[in-house]
């Protein structure tokens, strides 16, 4: 008999409710013991109705008490760096929501902490697995498009009212705007694309409303190694 995977889910947000939590219930084998948030009613009844169950508000009561194999971590963005060392450090495997940290740094310290204790450690990337852009790698790996110049990509959408975006607003929680939350699923289908190529020269721009606003558009261009280009907006 194949032994059951224990999950934990960080965060009971849209994405963990929309997303994360229906497609892990849907996986046999995967059980889904507990689930943390801020807002212990809020996880309450997001154990109440995806039949999890226990419920927690912070993190470390979660890894105390649970016997998990894996974490999925669906938190605020400025959150995402803390998590993760904190699943790692108790030898978990880790899903977690893009970006991996905030900062450069950030993430040199979480890909560290993964490789010293062993662990998978994945950023949800999951535009690689849309049909469209997994029939486009097909033809690329394939050669029938030949060797492969000039990525093009764009992800435009209706601004979200702000109680829409809530937190995303904040560069201190955020860390970014559209080209964060965007712009990167972009770039990393571009790159994936291309052969997964090292960049070597960056430039791009930022349209911010005013200083302290995180930018609601924006493009970039990437140079890679293998003389491959990538465009984004």
């Amino acid at each position: 008999m194949t032994e059951r995977i224990r999950v934990g889910v960080i965060g009971a947000g849209a994405i963990a409710q929309v997303a994360h939590l229906p497609t892990l219930r849907k996986i046999k084998d995967v059980e889904v013991a507990v689930i943390c948030d801020s807002d212990l009613p809020k996880a309450r009844a997001v154990a109440n109705r995806f039949k999890i169950n226990d419920a927690f508000d912070d993190i470390d009561d979660a890894l105390r008490y649970e016997e998990l194999d894996a974490l999925v971590i669906a938190t605020p963005n400025h959150l995402h760096e803390a998590h993760v060392l904190s699943a790692l450090s108790a030898g978990l495997h880790v899903l977690v929501e893009k970006p991996l940290a905030t900062s450069t740094k950030g993430v040199a310290r979480v890909i560290r902490q993964a490789e010293k204790g062993d662990r998978i450690l994945m950023v949800g990337t999951n535009q690689r697995y849309r049909p469209d852009v997994e029939t486009i790698r097909g033809f690329v790996e394939s050669g029938e498009l030949g060797k492969i110049d000039s990525v093009r990509g764009s992800w435009h959408v209706f601004r979200p009212s702000r109680s829409q975006l809530g937190w995303r607003l904040k560069e201190e929680l955020a860390g970014g705007g559209a080209m964060l939350d965007l712009g990167l699923a972009v770039l990393d289908i571009g790159i994936w694309l291309a052969g997964n190529p090292k960049p070597v020269r960056v430039s791009g721009i930022l349209n911010r409303p005013n200083e302290r606003a995180v930018e609601h558009a924006g493009s970039a261009f990437v140079v890679c190694e293998n003389g491959a280009s990538i465009f984004l907006d």
